[in-house]
């Protein structure tokens, strides 16, 4: 209805064409009624469907806000359990891999300790030719090679081998510098373990490269362990004449020359004033006055050594306390040996002569001997070391009076045997070996010396290590011998061990043994 109606006044009464007016203004007015019904109707059904939608979207919304609260619940019980069952395997994997966790300081650590075992390196490839171990660690994470580049005591061995074939290639060349390099950079100034296999046989002129690029490293040394071919060039025997400070152990060895010429002797090292071991294996050197004052132990093995080279070299090691000179050829001459700190002989020889056994070898402060017979070799001379010159050697060395340890191989144990063991009055440990034993030797063993002592008061470790103890055995000479021990050493136990090599019968006498030595 618009502004414009007819609006009557109250308390009268309409005339004809005014009725008409209001009638036609009621109708209008009821339109108007109707179609704002419809309207409030339609608000109405929107309202209640509004009010629905609200009802339900709240529904929605606190069934998502706890949908989501579950799945947050969810999500942190999932996160948990794999940490757990990460923390598991890790548990698992320690006992199988213990430096996985370990830091790099330990790591390291334990790196040094591995790799300096006397300034060993560790052994992981079968190829012994080249050291590969620091390469091989620090291939297999980032954290060991962090490690192991940081360990110098890991880069201190090194193993390189020179032949015709490697040093006649320059790619190899640069390939072995670059080696020696990287080892002499990450050792630090740590001293060094070098060996060295040279089968060069004529010059190369990329041979030198590596001379000059080893002549740093031989400066640095503490162990230099060196084989290389008789003929090889000059160049490397220079290399041999390097100044070496700081060297104390040394290994010369040169491989076997064709029988029967002698190996030819060089000249090594001449500043090893610091050197306290070396092993010469297939030759013999020739050494400056002096160069030799701290060499406390020397080792010669297959090496055919004239008795005037040995004199040399031991009136030239005042420190000497250790020989072993194992299957050589003591060839003859004149002169005596003599060596006052000498403490422990080990003696192997294919050839003897009588005038070196009787009187060749003064040691006053040798408590160890051992007397050898050598394995055998077709490059040395057919032996000539019968048993009255293996007494004479044993009567000539048993003049030592400090002599406590006594072993023997491939000898005849019998009365002749035991009467040079009574010149070894201090004499506590006995030790045979593939010997010969006879019942004589009981026999004298046991019986008393004019001043009513027995042979080798001080006796009382007995070790027979022989296929022939059992023949001509006699049971009570041997028991009367261990009971006379017993007597002779008091509170101190009497040990006497026999081993039958190739017996499968154990004897009765065995057992009676044991029980004779418990009571």
């Amino acid at each position: 209805m618009t502004s414009s109606a007819y609006n009557p006044e109250p308390n009268r009464y309409a005339g004809q064409q005014e009725a008409t007016i209001l009638r036609a203004q009621i109708t209008a007015y009821q339109e108007d009624l109707r179609v704002a019904n419809l309207r409030v109707e339609e608000s109405e059904t929107r309202l209640h469907a509004a009010t629905a939608t609200v009802l339900a979207a709240e529904l929605t919304l606190r069934q998502a806000r706890e949908a989501q609260q579950a799945a947050g619940a969810g999500h942190v019980c999932a996160v948990q359990r794999v940490q757990s069952i990460q923390r598991s395997i890790t548990e698992c994997k320690a006992p199988l891999n213990p430096l996985r966790k370990t830091p790099l300081e330990i790591l390291g650590l334990i790196f040094d300790e591995l790799a300096d075992q006397e300034h060993r390196g560790l052994s992981l490839t079968g190829h012994k030719r080249l050291q590969k171990v620091p390469f091989i660690l620090s291939a297999v994470c980032r954290r060991w090679r962090e490690a192991v580049h940081n360990s110098t005591r890991l880069w201190c061995r090194v193993v390189i081998e020179f032949s015709s074939k490697t040093t006649s290639l320059p790619q190899k060349v640069l390939a072995w510098q670059a080696f020696l390099a990287t080892h002499i950079q990450r050792s630090g100034s740590r001293l060094l373990d070098l060996t060295i296999f040279h089968d060069e046989t004529h010059v190369c002129s990329n041979s030198s490269q590596l001379y000059r690029s080893l002549h740093a490293m031989v400066v640095r040394a503490a162990t230099v362990d060196i084989t290389f071919n008789s003929e090889c060039c000059d160049k490397f025997l220079t290399f041999l004449k390097a100044r070496t400070p700081k060297l104390q152990r040394a290994r010369i060895a040169t491989f076997f020359p064709p029988p029967p010429t002698p190996p030819q002797a060089f000249e090594f090292f001449q500043t090893a004033h610091s050197l306290k071991y070396l092993h010469l294996h297939h030759c013999i050197p020739k050494w400056k006055s002096g160069c030799l004052h701290s060499v406390t132990e020397i080792k010669a093995t297959w090496t055919v050594v004239p008795v005037s080279e040995l004199i040399e070299m031991f009136g030239m090691m005042p420190a000497l306390e250790a020989v072993t000179i194992d299957t050589a050829s003591i060839l003859d001459t004149e002169g005596v040996i003599r060596s006052s700190r000498l403490r422990r002989f080990d003696l192997s020889v294919d050839v003897i002569t009588e005038h070196f056994a009787s009187n060749k070898l003064h040691f006053p402060a040798l408590d160890s001997l051992t007397l050898r017979y050598p394995r055998y070799s077709p490059h040395l001379p057919q032996r000539n070391f019968p048993t009255a010159r293996r007494l004479a050697l044993m009567a000539c060395l048993g003049t030592s009076p400090n002599i406590k340890y006594l072993r023997v191989d491939a000898t005849k144990c019998d009365e002749r045997f035991a009467g040079v063991l009574e010149q070894f009055a201090a004499l506590e440990t006995f030790e045979a070996r593939n010997a010969w034993v006879s019942p004589t030797f009981f026999a004298r063993m046991t019986a008393p010396r004019p001043s009513g002592e027995l042979v080798c008061p001080a006796l009382h470790t007995i070790i027979f290590d022989t296929p022939f103890f059992q023949r001509e055995f006699d049971q009570d000479t041997f028991l009367g011998f261990v009971r006379s021990r017993k007597e002779s050493a008091g509170a101190k136990r009497v040990n006497v061990q026999i081993r039958l090599v190739g017996d499968t019968n154990r004897p009765s006498w065995l057992e009676e043994l044991a029980e004779l030595q418990q009571a």
